[in-house]
C-alpha cells in the first residue's frame, strides 16, 4: 500500500513554493495521490498603503492569495494529479496543524523558510511548530534544492522499545517511498551508545529494514557511535545527505512535542528534512514559557 494517497502542499512565497509544489506533484503521481494546496492570509496584510486603507489592502491581499492559488491549481491539471485549493486566514502554523489534523492529511510539503542550520532561530518558527505539532509527517525542502540522489533515515537505536520501533518502520517506508521517486540512493543511520552490543543493533536493524520492505543495502546501513546531536549533522555533511528522515517522539514540554535531541539535530543539518510521529499522534495546545 504506498504512504501517501492525501498531501498538503503549504504555499507562501511565489518562487520558494515551487519548489515544494513540484516535489509534491511528482510524489503525487508516483503514488496516485490527490493534493491540496493551502494558503493562510495573515490577519493584518503584511503592508499596507496606509492606515485609512487598511480594509481595502485586506480584501486585495485576500484577492491576490486567493488568484494565485486558483493560477497553480489550474497549471498543475496536465499533470493528472486532483488538485483542490483552500484559503485561510490567521496564524499560518495554527491553520496548517489545524487543517492536517482534520483533513487525514498523509503528508505536509512546505518549503523551508530559511536555512534549517542557522537554527537558533528554527524554535518557534513555522517550521518548527509544523514538525512539533503536526500529525502528518512534514517534508520541509530546502530552497533551491532540485534533486533527492542522497536520502538518509535515522533510526532511534532503542529499537526494542514499544513506540520508538513501529515508528522506526514508518519512517522506514516513507523514506522508501520518497526514494522511489528519484531512484534516490536509500541509507539508515543510527548513533549507538557507549557500550551497546553492535552485533545486536545491526541484527535489529537489518530486522527493521526487512519488516519496512524497505531497500537497503548493507553497505548503506550505518552504525556509528557518540552523541546523535554531534554524530548525524556530522554524517549528513560528510555523505552529501540531501533528505534526512527522522522521527520525533510526542512528549509536550516548553519547547512542544519535540525531542529535545530531534530537535537539536534539525537544528543543525544542512538539507530538506522529512519527520514523522508516532502513529496515533494528538495534536497537543500551544504551550509557552
Amino acid at each position: 500500500m504506498k504512504p501517501f494517497a492525501k498531501i498538503l502542499v503549504s504555499l507562501g512565497d511565489r518562487v520558494e513554493s515551487e519548489v515544494a509544489t513540484r516535489r509534491a506533484v511528482a510524489l503525487a503521481q508516483a503514488c496516485g495521490a490527490s493534493l491540496t494546496l493551502v494558503a493562510v492570509v495573515d490577519e493584518v496584510p503584511p503592508f499596507l498603503p496606509n492606515l485609512f486603507d487598511e480594509g481595502r489592502a485586506r480584501r486585495a491581499h485576500r484577492d491576490d492569495v486567493q488568484r494565485r492559488l486558483e493560477q497553480t491549481a489550474d497549471r498543475l491539471l496536465p499533470t493528472g494529479v486532483p488538485v483542490s485549493a483552500r484559503m485561510f486566514t490567521g496564524d499560518t502554523a495554527e491553520e496548517l496543524v489545524g487543517e492536517a489534523a482534520q483533513g487525514g492529511y498523509d503528508l505536509v510539503v512546505r518549503t523551508a523558510r530559511q536555512r534549517l542550520s542557522q537554527g537558533h532561530e528554527f524554535r518557534g518558527a513555522v517550521d518548527g511548530e509544523l514538525m512539533r505539532r503536526c500529525p502528518a509527517p512534514v517534508w520541509l525542502v530546502y530552497p533551491g534544492q532540485r534533486s533527492f540522489d542522497r536520502m538518509t533515515v535515522a533510526i532511534d537505536p532503542q529499537f526494542q522499545d514499544a513506540r520508538r520501533d513501529p515508528l522506526s518502520i514508518r519512517l522506514l517506508t516513507l523514506a522508501q517511498a520518497v526514494a522511489d521517486v528519484d531512484g534516490a540512493e536509500l541509507h539508515a543511520l543510527s548513533v549507538l551508545p557507549t557500550g551497546a552490543d553492535r552485533d545486536g543493533a545491526a541484527a535489529a536493524l537489518a530486522a527493521l529494514i526487512q519488516r519496512a520492505g524497505a531497500r537497503v543495502a548493507d553497505e548503506r546501513r550505518h552504525l556509528l557511535r557518540g552523541d546523535p546531536v554531534r554524530e548525524v549533522p556530522q554524517f549528513v555533511a560528510d555523505e552529501r545527505v540531501e533528505l534526512l528522515v527522522m522521527g520525533t517522539l510526542s512528549q509536550v514540554t516548553a519547547a512542544g512535542p519535540m525531542g529535545r535531541t530531534a530537535e537539536a539535530i534539525l537544528e543543525c543539518v544542512d538539507c530538506s528534512v522529512l519527520t514523522a510521529k508516532p502513529e496515533g499522534f494528538t495534536v497537543p495546545a500551544y504551550v509557552t514559557g
